[in-house]
């Protein structure tokens, strides 16, 4: 026996607002829930009020004001009082950032993937293999293995060099050049090596970095490939593990203990 179960909302103090009558339903974001009803999707407002007709197929969060919305099989976007502002057309979408949005076609089987500005015009035609999204005016974009930036005209900016390559964030970027972590400035050049196999991009100043011994990302990568399910390396790997702090200098200003990385690791495996 099958029991189908409804979902409403609740306020802080338990008070229903909603009742439950849908499906589905998602957190509010933005002031709008996604929901479900025999099987088509849309939004509500916190009064119950509905805003966005269900009649789509699948819908994603609200960012920066826009939806992504599903209806026979392609992908637009609709506003707050769910008007289409981009007609459904593309094979996939992405959230909005920066007033910018990735965007995919289908080509003999194979994604490309642009950028469209809240107008829905093409601000970077769809030619990419993989599409992140904006961050400080600049995006990462893959052909094949390789990574770059491209701004928001669809001017690569950065070539398409690096193995993986993050968003820029307070001015620079963690990528792999040549097997190795590095950080790199807005104009492509690096600023930082640190000493690890991979360092994140800084947040408030500071930035992780991991290490094991003087092994580059592809050193341990292929380790990993070879020897990933072997019990004694794992072991080893963890022993020689290091996880530190880095200023925007390059200076270790915090190691984490050997004590609360055994910690973590036990956390982990339970």
């Amino acid at each position: 026996m099958e029991i189908e179960y409804k979902w409403g909302f609740v306020d802080k103090n338990g008070k229903m607002v909603v009742a439950p009558r849908y499906e589905r339903v998602q957190d509010f974001h933005e002031g709008l829930a996604e929901v479900q009803k025999e099987g088509k999707c849309g939004f509500i407002d916190k009064t119950g009020k509905t805003v966005v007709a269900l009649k789509y197929d699948e819908t994603m969060l609200f960012r920066e004001g826009f939806a992504g919305v599903q209806q026979d099989g392609k992908w637009g976007f609709v506003d707050k009082t769910g008007k289409v502002v981009v007609t459904p057309q593309y094979d996939e979408v992405g959230f909005f950032h920066e007033g910018m949005a990735s965007v995919a076609i289908k080509d003999n089987d194979v994604r490309l993937y642009g950028f469209i500005d809240k107008d829905g015009k093409i601000a970077c035609k769809p030619q990419f293999t993989f599409a992140d999204d904006f961050s400080e005016g600049m995006a990462v974009v893959g052909k094949g293995e390789k990574r770059g930036y491209v701004n928001k005209k669809g001017e690569v900016v950065i070539k398409l060099q690096f193995e993986e390559a993050e968003s820029f964030s307070e001015g620079m970027a963690s990528v792999i050049l040549d097997g190795r972590s590095v950080i790199i400035g807005k104009t492509g050049k690096t600023v930082l090596e640190p000493r690890g196999f991979y360092a994140s991009s800084f947040h408030e100043g500071y930035a992780v970095v991991y290490s094991n011994g003087n092994k580059t990302y592809k050193e341990i990568n292929d380790e990993l490939d070879q020897h990933g399910n072997d019990p004694k390396y794992k072991e080893e790997f963890k022993d020689k593990l290091k996880i530190s702090i880095i200023d925007r200098q390059g200076k270790v200003v915090y190691e984490m203990p050997k004590k609360m990385l055994k910690m973590i690791f036990e956390l982990d495996q339970n």
